[in-house]
């Protein structure tokens, strides 16, 4: 093989090697992003229960305190308040269990489709580097051709400048 053609065949060689390289950048990065998606939605998922069981605290402790005043202050009511409040109470605890379970449907609806968008765009992406891929692939081949048949060119030249 003569210097010209190891030195093309050297440069493909290298344009192949950064290729692959491209592709494992891009294939650490898709999954870089991911893990950040998923840590960022562990994050907003944990915060929202720590604020829930906060403001549920903070009823809880606002109930009790105006329950205590209100058996101190008014004993001869207190059996028809206690009704009442425990009335209120349920109302507001099947109201919180309604919004706990509609926030709960939307935060599943929305993260299934964040997944489903995620997806898509993975899909998307690897296709679209798969066709990359292939183009390269394509160039690759048609230089090798090209280079085959500068070959076989010269070794007739020659084997007629030998005769």
């Amino acid at each position: 093989m003569d210097t010209e053609t190891s030195a093309i065949v050297e440069r493909i060689n290298a344009r192949i090697d950064a290729l692959e390289v491209t592709l494992r950048g891009e294939t650490t990065a898709v999954r870089g992003e991911m893990s950040s998606m998923r840590d960022d939605l562990r994050g907003e998922m944990s915060s929202m229960r720590d604020d829930l069981r906060g403001e549920m605290s903070s009823m809880r402790d606002d109930l009790r305190g105006d329950m205590s005043l209100m058996r101190d202050d008014l004993r001869g009511e207190m059996s028809t308040m206690r009704d009442d409040l425990r009335g209120e109470m349920s109302l507001m605890r099947d109201d919180l269990h309604g919004e706990m379970s509609t926030m709960r449907d939307d935060l599943r609806g929305e993260m299934s489709s964040m997944r489903d968008e995620l997806r898509t765009e993975i899909r998307d992406s690897l296709e679209e580097s798969k066709r990359h891929a292939r183009v390269l692939n394509e160039d690759v081949r048609d230089d090798i051709r090209m280079l085959a048949e500068s070959f076989a060119a010269m070794s007739v030249k020659l084997d007629a400048l030998q005769r």
